[in-house]
This record gives structure tokens, C-alpha cells and sequence, in this order.
């Protein structure tokens, strides 16, 4: 593969959007001398899941970032800064990205080894003082992101990679060998296509050449901080075969060389690393725990035993359930609150997306006198001009929307075209969401329809479980009580 032809790929991929234009207005903001911290807040204001996982993170114990607790956007601002929010707001929004990669799923440790070596940027940052640790935490959290595409585009090869690895091989030489070009071409181009800032397309394509050469200033200092942090990642969580190659002694001699760090420095920064990552670990919602058990033991990670790998997929799943929980609480908290309406749905479906990991969500409204339904609310990626389109009769025959509001009942379908249900084949549905993992349910006020909530991953590969089903009917029932509390509300 060519670096050219994997350009034109990105480019060209529809599975892999491109970065949120909130995070593009973000960095413009940033770069303009003259703007102000509300400025930035009502850029971020409008991208509302954004806004939820950016003070999330803030308050989280990782960054303790004020002694009181973060409410407002222009606050956490005033606390962290312009170029610390940009930075975050960037990791935020790719990590929400790249999480759906079907190539994620065979690199088992991808992000343990991600967010080691992001959590060990800023701590070399801090003590380097030439760096801006945010910077640094995003460079680390993202070096890697090449391997992500080459497994994303041909997730067989890349377990060719992977087995070579364990064999002795480094991830550069046998994805070279296979690909013929390695993971830090392939996030170079995701740099390029994504406009990340210069210094973190530094990190992705320097991180391993740890000799000085013709990086000069700024540019030498992310490739040293980020390359050290990497090491470190290496020794402590690493496979056999990568602690062996990059002991604490060869670590401490290239922190000295390019930071002018001791062994003091060194051992301080890798003692903290491990409370580091579960604290980020937690806000960003990433379920390390176990595989970090396993990697501390000294295990190959891509060798766990089966009952391992149970263990490990019995803490994701718990992880999930305490998200959906979470998100279960934050709805039943809204509803105590004097939100508008339409702020209180649109908030619902950036819990749902969140929660049960659905890429997009929308409401649309059933009207009964005119005897159509229309798109009224939505979340996620080119939402906003799909509900636009969303507009259907109120007629069995005008496709799923509808029979969900006519028959008053729930439908979890994984590919419309093979359904036994002939009336689900749904040319409109294909146009505006794909074919793929769709549920819609019936949202009440007494005993009438007033709307129905659709849902939809074109990445996901199952059904979601009658739990997860249940579950959303009563996320369902709580917006036709908001409704209908807003209804009243109205005519009082």
C-alpha cells in the first residue's frame, strides 16, 4: 500500500468522519488573539455531548483542575486555559472517533498502551518545562493512531502483524513487511487529513527515532518527551519482548539525552503512571482494568487464556452497565430541573449515544391532526440535516418510522434488508441511516404515541440485547413525562 493510495482511503471513507466541526472552530478560536473565553464556551456550548465529557474530564481526579467542582464551560476556561480546552476538546472528539474502529477490537492493549504513554507525556512535560502538557497528553494518547487504520482497512493482515510481533519482531519491521508501509505513515496521513496541529503530526512520525538529528526547538522537545513517555509505557505495560529491549537503564540514558531528566525523574514519573491511567481511564469511560492486572503480571496480552479473556470482557461489560446506570441517574436528575423542553431531549439522546453506544439519535414528533411524523430533535454525526428529511405519513405502508408509532411497539432490527418483515424494507431508511442496527420506540403521553425514538450504528455488528431494549423504553417514558410536564407547563 502507498502512502498516497491510504490518503486517497481516508479521504474517501465514509466510517471514519471527519474530525466535528466544533473542534475545527475550536482551534480557530484558540488562534485568534482577540477572542474571549465565551467565545470559545459558545463554540463548545454547541456540540452538547462535547460539553458533558469535557467537564467530566476536568473534574475528574486526573486533572483536579480547582478545588470546586466545574459547572460551566466559561469556568473550566478560566481554570485550564485556551490552548489546555483545544487540546482537550481534540482528544475528546478523536478518541470518540477511533473507539469505533472495527481494527480496535484485535489490539487488545492498544489503549492501555495510549494512555500510558499520554499520562507519562504530561508528567515529562511537567518536569521538561518546554512543552505544554495538555499538548503532550494528546501527542502520547495519539502517537500510535496508525495502527488503528492499517487495522481498521485490513484487520486480517494486521493479526499477521501482531503474531509477528509476538514473535520477536518490532510493529515497525512487520508492518512493513506486510503493508509496506508502518503505523506511523498511516497516522501521519490521519494528521494530514484531520489538520491536526503541527506538533502532534511531530509526535506520530517521530517517536521512534530517538536521536536528535534535524528536529530543532519545540519540535525536539515533543519527539523527546513523547518517545521517553513511550518507553516508559513500553516497560511497564509492554510484552515480554519489548520490556526486554527498552530496560529502565537505556530509558533513563535517553531522558537524560534529549530532557536532561535523572533516574530520580524517571522512576518518580513511572511510580504515579499506573494511578494516572485508571483515573483517565474512568472519565474517558475506558475500560483498562483487568488487561492492566494481566500486563502487570508480566502476561502477553496476546496470549491470555480463554478464562482470562472472559474476565477481561466480564469488566467491560460491567464498565458498560455502570455508564448506562450513570446515564439512567443524569435523565431522572433532568427531569427535576427547569430545562426548556428541547435542551431536555436533545441532552436524553447525548446520554443514549453515550450510554448504550449508538452513533446517532432523533426524536420525531407523531402528529395525530395531520397525520405525519417529522424529525424534531437529533445527536450525532450529520444529524442535524438527517432530521431535517425525516418526514413520513402516519400510514403502515410509509415504512418503520411510522409502524412503530401505528403498531405501539419497539423494533431492534440489525439489517432491514434481511428481516422477515417485508414491510420494513425501507428505501428512505436506507437513504438517511444506513441499513444497519436500527431501534425505534414508541415515546408516550398516557396512553397515545406523541413521538418516536430512533436510534442507529452502521459499526455495530449484533443486536443490541432485550436488556439494553428495556432498558431505553424507560429512558422513552421519561421524555413522554417531560413532554407532557412541558405540555401542561404550556397551557397553565
Amino acid at each position: 500500500m502507498r502512502i498516497s493510495e491510504l490518503e486517497d482511503k481516508l479521504k474517501r471513507d465514509a466510517s471514519l468522519p471527519m474530525l466535528p466541526q466544533v473542534v475545527v472552530k475550536v482551534q480557530k478560536v484558540v488562534a485568534k488573539d482577540d477572542s474571549s473565553a465565551k467565545d470559545l464556551a459558545n463554540v463548545i456550548l454547541s456540540d452538547p455531548s462535547l460539553t458533558s465529557r469535557l467537564l467530566k474530564l476536568v473534574n475528574s481526579a486526573f486533572y483536579a483542575a480547582s478545588r470546586q467542582k466545574v459547572t460551566r464551560v466559561t469556568q473550566a476556561i478560566v481554570v485550564l486555559g485556551f490552548e489546555k480546552v483545544r487540546n482537550l476538546a481534540l482528544a475528546l472528539s478523536s478518541y470518540k472517533i477511533l473507539k469505533n474502529l472495527s481494527g480496535g477490537k484485535i489490539l487488545k492493549e492498544f489503549w492501555l498502551h495510549s494512555l500510558s504513554t499520554a499520562v507519562a507525556s504530561q508528567a515529562l512535560a511537567q518536569v521538561h518545562r518546554r512543552t505544554p502538557p495538555e499538548e503532550a497528553f494528546v501527542a502520547g494518547l495519539l502517537h500510535d493512531v496508525g495502527k488503528l487504520i492499517l487495522a481498521h482497512y485490513d484487520e486480517t493482515a494486521y493479526r499477521r502483524v501482531v503474531d509477528e510481533v509476538i514473535g520477536g519482531k518490532s510493529y515497525i519491521e512487520a508492518e512493513k513487511e506486510i503493508f509496506q508501509i508502518d503505523h506511523r505513515d498511516a497516522g501521519l496521513a490521519l494528521a494530514k487529513t484531520w489538520r491536526f496541529p503541527p506538533l502532534i503530526e511531530t509526535a506520530i512520525r517521530y517517536h521512534h527515532d530517538l536521536a536528535k538529528g534535524s528536529l530543532r526547538g519545540e519540535e525536539l522537545d515533543i519527539m523527546g518527551v513523547v518517545g521517553v513517555a513511550n518507553l516508559i509505557a513500553k516497560n511497564l505495560y509492554g510484552r515480554h519482548a519489548e520490556r526486554r529491549k527498552h530496560p529502565v537503564e537505556q530509558i533513563v540514558q535517553v531522558a537524560e539525552e534529549l530532557l536532561g531528566l535523572t533516574q530520580v525523574d524517571v522512576d518518580n514519573i513511572a511510580g504515579k503512571i499506573g494511578e494516572m491511567v485508571d483515573q483517565v481511564a474512568e472519565s474517558l469511560g475506558i475500560s483498562i482494568a483487568e488487561l492492566k492486572r494481566f500486563a502487570e503480571k508480566g502476561y502477553d496480552k496476546a496470549m491470555l487464556s480463554d478464562d482470562d479473556t472472559a474476565m477481561i470482557e466480564m469488566d467491560q461489560e460491567l464498565n458498560l452497565e455502570r455508564r448506562r446506570l450513570r446515564a439512567m441517574y443524569e435523565i431522572s436528575s433532568m427531569l427535576t430541573q427547569d430545562l426548556p423542553i428541547q435542551d431536555f431531549l436533545r441532552q436524553v439522546l447525548v446520554q443514549i449515544c453515550e450510554a448504550f453506544e449508538f452513533e446517532r439519535a432523533f426524536l420525531a414528533t407523531v402528529s395525530q391532526k395531520e397525520r405525519m411524523i417529522k424529525g424534531t430533535a437529533a445527536h450525532g454525526p450529520q444529524a442535524s440535516e438527517i432530521c431535517a428529511k425525516i418526514q413520513a405519513p402516519l400510514e403502515e405502508d410509509a415504512g418503520l418510522i411510522a409502524l412503530t408509532a401505528l403498531k405501539d411497539r419497539a423494533f431492534n432490527v440489525l439489517d432491514i434488508f434481511n428481516t422477515d418483515l417485508p414491510i420494513l424494507k425501507d428505501e428512505r431508511i436506507e437513504m438517511l441511516f444506513g441499513t444497519k442496527n436500527l431501534v425505534t420506540l414508541p415515546v408516550h403521553v398516557g396512553q397515545a404515541v406523541v413521538a418516536v425514538l430512533i436510534l442507529n450504528n452502521c459499526q455495530r455488528t449484533t443486536l443490541i440485547t432485550e436488556k439494553d431494549v428495556e432498558a431505553l423504553k424507560t429512558v422513552a417514558n421519561q421524555m413522554g413525562f417531560a413532554i407532557e410536564k412541558a405540555s401542561l407547563k404550556k397551557k397553565a
